[in-house]
């Protein structure tokens, strides 16, 4: 559990509201979420890891984002920061939130350097969003970068450096330092 390898986890997190039961509005928010981490041809001890997250998120609502909407903003989705889209800053994606959010961030680790245990590896975190429910209708986000993963005696850091695109969103170069993440 304190140097991943090799295995997967998926999750599924629902939360319903209804109209006249303590909400304003009916809506229901759904989020799926997996990881899936690879030892690339299964040397031992592992050389390459090959990781795999993602996520696909949608808010169910008559509703629409926006100053006027009733929806609670915690209701929207929003991308960006380190467990997304590292080249964006945190939850910067799009500004007033979305009823849609999907992303896959592929990663490549050299599992281990002999320089002091640092693992370097490279990634490229693809997203998009969607104005409507169940619905995907955003350009199409990516952010390709680079880190260093080392795992000390009390934890793991991570340190990122990703540059997002298209160039006309809130992107450009966004750097991550983390204790304790795991991917």
């Amino acid at each position: 559990a304190t140097d991943p390898r090799s295995g997967y986890y998926a999750s599924f997190v629902g939360d319903f509201a209804s109209e006249g039961l303590g909400s304003t509005v009916s809506v229901h928010r759904l989020n799926w979420t997996g990881e899936i981490l690879w030892n690339y041809r299964d040397f031992d001890p592992p050389l390459w890891i090959l990781g795999l997250r993602g996520g696909f998120r949608t808010t169910l609502s008559s509703e629409r984002p926006g100053f006027s909407s009733r929806i609670p903003a915690n209701f929207f989705w929003y991308l960006g920061g380190s467990i997304d889209l590292r080249g964006f800053p945190l939850q910067s994606l799009p500004s007033l939130g979305a009823m849609t959010a999907f992303y896959l961030d592929p990663e490549f680790r050299y599992a281990d350097l002999s320089l002091f245990g640092i693992q370097p590896f490279v990634f490229c975190d693809l997203g998009i969003l969607g104005t409507g429910s169940l619905m995907l209708d955003s350009p199409l986000l990516y952010s390709p970068g680079l880190g260093l993963r080392y795992k000390s005696p009390f934890g793991v850091f991570r340190t990122t450096l990703a540059r997002g695109f298209p160039m006309s969103t809130p992107g450009g170069w966004n750097f991550y330092f983390s204790f304790g993440e795991e991917f």
